[in-house]
């Protein structure tokens, strides 16, 4: 899903972390072909590009991070509902949702 289109209509979509996951990896993967070529050229510097791709690294890690936690949470929502419920209770109110 190109990220234009996670705007449209103002508020952004809510789309899953294995998609965001694999939409940077996408990225990810552009820019480290690309970047060596805006390199050599002099449309970018070594420095821009080094920065660039580590935030996009950073973002990735972020991303696996989050997809651990939420299959965290799945295996304590099948072990303990009533602890899990409070859990989405306390993810709901770090999101703004309550």
């Amino acid at each position: 899903m190109p990220t234009d289109d996670l705007f449209k209509g103002g508020l952004p979509h809510r789309i899953g972390i294995d998609v965001m996951l694999k939409e940077v990896e996408r990225e990810l993967n552009k820019r480290r072909s690309v970047y060596p070529k805006l390199v050599d050229k002099g449309t970018l510097s070594f420095d821009q590009a080094q920065r660039q791709i580590l935030i996009m690294e950073a973002v990735q890690h972020l991303l696996e991070t989050a997809k651990d936690a939420r299959n965290d949470l799945a295996k304590v929502i099948d072990n303990d509902l009533p602890y899990a419920a409070d859990c989405i209770t306390l993810l709901d109110a770090i999101e703004g949702r309550t």
